[in-house]
């Protein structure tokens, strides 16, 4: 392990964590299906919180109980251009290229039950390394030593890599941006992802507004404190929406 401490931090929000929640149950049930625990997070576009998304997934996964490792497969880049992997000394090129075991690639996090592997050294060999049988090999022994293994990948359209590893992996979990990414985009990861067998196990739509948000999740009140029980206090009872429980 190295000697290095990663933070990271968790939402406040109970309607965000609620929709963190609603992700990880989807994820539990691809890995009931396929018995595997690796899952990959891309964007149909860059800059749509891709990376955000894949750290809370893996947060929420190891608040419950499941023994998670958060992996930065985007080698393409070094761990120097990376805020959370600027204190680490190797990470995934390195594993791969052979330059250090995974007990020395490892960090721990103020998160209990949750590891990290950063992306490592700078390389220009992604495609070699991402494609070796070295990875493959790391992949299974992931696999047997954690319940879940969180890959933050590049965008789909960005390299050909995050195709790579979600082919690799048990399920892929696809991040678009509220406004920003185009409806053709998000077909076009869908087509490639098909055209590789990789199993999606949803899409997320990132950054939508709490105002839309709540059209489309029937409990969105029940995370309302105090302002929405005063409201509703003195008023005749709401009919409780189907499929929620009041309390």
């Amino acid at each position: 392990m190295q000697n290095v401490n990663i933070k990271l931090y968790k939402d406040e929000s109970a309607i965000i964590n609620d929709a963190y929640d609603r992700i990880v149950s989807k994820i539990m049930l691809s890995k009931q299906k396929s018995g595997s625990g690796l899952f990959t997070v891309s964007g149909c576009d860059p800059n749509v919180g891709a990376t955000t998304t894949a750290i809370n997934i893996a947060i929420s996964l190891a608040d419950a109980n499941w023994k998670t490792l958060f992996v930065d497969s985007d080698i393409r880049k070094g761990s120097d251009s990376k805020r959370l992997a600027q204190s680490t000394q190797y990470g995934l090129s390195d594993l791969l290229s052979g330059e250090t075991g995974l007990e020395e690639t490892l960090c721990a996090t103020n998160i209990e039950n949750l590891h990290y592997l950063p992306c490592g050294n700078l390389t220009s060999r992604s495609m070699p390394l991402i494609s070796s049988e070295t990875f493959d090999n790391v992949l299974g022994t992931l696999d047997k030593l954690y319940d879940y293994i969180i890959f933050d990948s590049p965008s789909l359209n960005t390299t050909a890599d995050a195709a790579i590893i979600a082919s690799k992996t048990a399920g892929t979990i696809l991040v678009a941006g509220y406004m920003q990414t185009k409806t053709s985009h998000i077909k076009q990861a869908k087509i490639e992802l098909d055209q590789l067998d990789a199993h999606l196990v949803g899409i997320i739509l990132n950054s939508v507004p709490k105002k839309d948000y709540r059209r489309y999740v029937s409990n969105f009140d029940y995370f309302i404190k105090n302002p929405f029980i005063k409201k509703a206090s003195g008023r005749k009872k709401r009919a409780t929406p189907r499929g929620n429980i009041e309390e």
